[in-house]
């Protein structure tokens, strides 16, 4: 994911969790802007959907637009308040990773999560393991001082208003037990445990998850018309 502007370059001097969030909010706009090397995926201009279905339940399937037109919003319960935990589940390439990345920029852009004060995204193919707290904020701030207070605010608040986006599950291999580890610890509620979280995984890890999840979704891909639409894009 450093594709550009690193967020450890941003100016954090007395951080909070809303002085953190404002600078995760361009860290992620920047990761969209036209001069990003994400430009060869056309997420901002375009409005391609996947297909995506609830795996709680498999008769209701729904459109999630990747582009500026939101029709349904996974981790969003009917009286608008989110999920606890929430698997996004797909084959390799099919677009996990770029939803979760999109989903990061409408909040920085206040479009969706309006209640979450702070969405931190964790690719987890970047850590081997997390035994401290601390090392949660490490990806985004580079200074020691702010992640102590920010990890302080964390646990004073239990995580109320934190919405954690661990992204590529199958790739996370840590090498300590589950119960000493901070991510697994914050999956299965046993850390922070107001904060909601939304973890995407490749299908072939998903299946000791679906006892334990608030919602459990599908990403399908691209419909043939969308994949069409999708690819004469690119071509432009």
């Amino acid at each position: 994911y450093d594709t550009g502007t690193s967020a450890t370059s941003y100016n954090y001097s007395n951080v909070s969790l809303n002085k953190y969030a404002d600078r995760l909010r361009s860290y992620y706009c920047d990761k969209y802007s036209e001069n990003d090397h994400w430009t060869w995926c056309p997420i901002s201009d375009t409005c391609i959907d996947l297909l995506m279905i609830d795996k709680c339940n498999p008769n209701v399937s729904s459109l999630d637009m990747i582009g500026s037109k939101l029709q349904v919003l996974p981790a969003l319960k009917v009286d608008g308040t989110l999920h606890k935990l929430v698997l996004i589940e797909g084959e390799a390439g099919i677009g996990k990773s770029t939803w979760a990345w999109n989903m990061c920029k409408r909040w920085a852009k206040r479009e969706i999560f309006k209640q979450i004060k702070l969405l931190v995204l964790m690719p987890l193919h970047k850590l081997c393991q997390v035994t401290d707290s601390k090392d949660l904020w490490k990806l985004y701030s580079g200074h020691t001082e702010d992640i102590l207070e920010l990890d302080k605010e964390a646990h004073d608040t239990n995580g109320r208003g934190i919405l954690f986006l661990f992204d590529g599950y199958e790739k996370y291999t840590a090498a300590i037990g589950l119960n000493q580890d901070m991510i697994h610890k914050i999956i299965h509620g046993h850390y922070l445990l107001e904060a909601n979280v939304i973890v995407t995984t490749r299908s072939s890890r998903s299946t000791k998850w679906k006892n334990h999840v608030g919602q459990h979704i599908e990403i399908l891909g691209f419909s043939r018309e969308n994949a069409r639409a999708y690819m004469k894009i690119l071509n432009a």
